[in-house]
């Protein structure tokens, strides 16, 4: 879709919002972003206790951010959405919503790893490196380990270990021989620094920072100012090309291979490919 398509339609003003929905954790909700010249805005968000009720929290959060923002699905440019890793169920409703609105509005979408949020909306901490993690049952994470060197977003910054399914030590194994702290946001952080007291994690505690417990959760105003900074970029997806990222098999999956869950896979984000 070119930008000249997506950006104006005959009689109607310019296509500057940007709508972002979060449903893959315990708080989701929506946000709307807006781009101007020079930057991206957060006009509104509304968060939303998601984790049980997905479906039916998701589109009223949307409904009440763009009544508070103004906005008429004639002004969304796109829709950004965190598409996992994260709760099985809230990735698929979220992306499933996610496309629902683009081909109803004819706009693209703009797919954004929750991983990748987190560290984003994190990049203010006094920390070297940002380690996003999320529970992945088993002693394991789904994490990443990002160093916010040089400002841009997290897809531009150093990422000596990828988006995938990771025990603790492989997440810290490269802060081995480098220098700097690190910061664990996430929704998995209390566990991982409940590891961090073992003696297995014991090399690296001190040089843990505590975060701000708000940066246990991903945001939807996150996901909606990552996606309009991509958005402006250029960055936009047909709705049918925009797949969850689980970054696992599910459990009937494994059952159907015959495999046990190993804890670790180290797997990338192959929907995002």
């Amino acid at each position: 879709m070119a930008r000249s398509e997506r950006d104006n339609f005959p009689g109607r003003g310019p296509r500057r919002y940007v709508l972002g929905l979060e449903s893959s954790g315990r708080l989701g909700g929506a946000a709307v972003a807006e781009v101007m010249e020079d930057r991206v805005i957060l006009r509104a968000e509304q968060l939303a206790s998601v984790e049980a009720t997905h479906s039916e929290r998701l589109m009223p959060a949307l409904h009440a951010v763009m009544e508070a923002a103004g906005v008429e699905p004639e002004a969304v440019a796109a829709v950004a959405v965190s598409q996992g890793p994260g709760s099985y169920t809230g990735i698929r409703i979220g992306v499933m919503t996610a496309k629902a609105l683009g081909f109803a509005w004819q706009v693209p979408l703009v797919p954004v790893l929750s991983l990748e949020a987190l560290a984003w909306q994190a990049r203010a901490v006094t920390a070297e490196w940002i380690l996003p993690v999320l529970p992945a049952r088993r002693g394991a994470y789904f994490g990443a380990l990002y160093r916010p060197a040089g400002g841009g977003e997290p897809a531009q910054w150093e990422q000596p270990v990828p988006p995938g399914r990771w025990r603790p030590q492989e997440l810290l194994a490269p802060l081995a021989g480098a220098q700097g702290r690190f910061c664990v946001v996430g929704e998995g952080a209390e566990g991982f620094h409940r590891w961090l007291a073992t003696p297995e994690g014991a090399p690296f505690r001190d040089r843990a920072v505590a975060a701000h417990w708000m940066l246990d959760h991903l945001r939807p105003g996150a996901v909606a100012l990552l996606g309009a900074e991509r958005w402006r970029g250029g960055a936009a997806w047909n709705p049918l090309e925009v797949l969850p990222a689980y970054l696992r098999e599910t459990e009937a999956e494994r059952r159907y291979a015959g495999r046990e869950d190993e804890g670790r896979s180290g797997v990338g984000c192959k929907a995002c490919s």
